[in-house]
């Protein structure tokens, strides 16, 4: 089991049928729908490519800092204009439920048919992202009064929190967050009864990571057991605890240090890279510095303010949106992983929100 093959040539094999599955479905998708795409998918897709049109043209050194930035807007606009359709939040409410499930059931799988290096360096980001979509939906399953999925919810939570990965973990925050303000608004028993098991669970936790021989003992047995390296325990125990931001800080300041060298003009497309380029840190890790980085800090500014427009639209109260519900769990993931990680240009689910919002638009127009 553990010799299961996961990797071909140093390339993992889940990510190649992926890829291979998903342009599959855009030429099927422009095969099919070529004539029925809204006008907004439309606009927002050439943006999208008129965008990568100025990199290429102004900022050559782009394409040889970042080679698949073509590639990948190029899918990007793909996922616009097919999220864009007006009936495409239906489908996309009914996959994310059965992905939820199949997902959770492969990633707590994976483990047994590899090694312990699955959570090692970044592989730990790849599983904790991809956990938090499950840990989601269970979490919306229990708040609406389905205590079953309130077992799977706790697995993929703690699987989460022993991988160390952050970002996830302020996806799960915002979510309940936005359920309880914009869906649950009147006081419950259930309500007070989840409050006061988090705040439970938050003393028992700070009393744990106070206690490092305690997180010591945890993480051996952990390390021994299972085989599996804890990067939040490490970082409690060894490192400058979990609050520490791992050289986020150090671009941040930078970003600011330098902040008049591009108020009016930016570095392109991936500009991030070019920027960051003599230092250790590949891009910038927030989606804000990102684009200030990219377009200037005025430019930068208006996309951001056109950007937040867009993403909130369904929200709005005259919009009907059919299961909204999803589209918050959407919004709560994209944006706890491009606060804190990842790039917007290689976030799928990012060009998937903005074509789910455009899809309001189109059925409300």
């Amino acid at each position: 089991m553990k010799s299961f093959p996961v990797n071909i040539g140093g390339i993992s094999i889940l990510w190649i049928i992926s890829n291979v599955w998903q342009w599959i479905c855009f030429l099927l998708l422009f095969f099919f729908y070529n004539r029925h795409f809204p006008e907004q998918g439309i606009i927002a897709a050439a943006i999208l490519f008129i965008m990568l049109f100025g990199t290429c043209l102004l900022h050559k050194q782009n394409l040889i800092i970042y080679p698949s930035l073509i590639t990948e807007i190029f899918q990007g606009g793909c996922i616009i204009l097919g999220a864009s359709y007006k009936n495409s939040m239906k489908y996309v409410g009914n996959a994310m439920q059965k992905a939820a499930i199949i997902t959770f059931i492969i990633l707590c799988l994976y483990p047994f048919f590899c090694t312990k290096e699955i959570f090692l360096t970044t592989n730990y980001m790849v599983f904790s992202n991809g956990m938090i979509v499950s840990v989601i939906f269970f979490a919306y399953k229990f708040f609406k009064g389905y205590y079953i999925y309130l077992l799977p919810a706790v697995i993929g939570f703690m699987e989460i929190l022993l991988c160390g990965s952050r970002s996830p973990l302020l996806s799960l925050i915002l979510f309940t967050v936005l359920y309880f303000i914009l869906f649950n608004k009147k006081k419950s028993r259930k309500k007070i009864v989840f409050f006061t098991l988090v705040l439970f669970l938050f003393i028992v936790f700070l009393m744990i990571i106070s206690n490092k021989e305690l997180l010591k003992i945890l993480y051996e047995w952990i390390l021994n057991t299972t085989g599996k390296y804890s990067r939040t325990l490490y970082e409690l125990i060894y490192g400058q605890g979990i609050l520490d931001l791992h050289g986020r800080e150090n671009i941040y300041t930078l970003f600011f240090s330098n902040i008049t060298h591009f108020l009016l003009n930016g570095y392109g497309l991936a500009g991030d890279r070019i920027f960051l380029l003599d230092t250790v840190y590949i891009y910038a890790h927030n989606i804000f510095v990102e684009i200030w980085l990219e377009f200037g800090i005025l430019a930068g500014t208006g996309l951001i303010i056109v950007l937040l427009a867009v993403l909130l639209y369904p929200f709005k109260k005259k919009i009907k949106f059919e299961n909204i519900i999803f589209y918050t769990m959407l919004l709560s993931i994209v944006i706890g992983k491009l606060l804190l990680s990842n790039s917007w240009i290689q976030e799928p689910l990012f060009y998937l929100l903005i074509g789910l919002s455009l899809s309001a638009k189109t059925k409300n127009k």
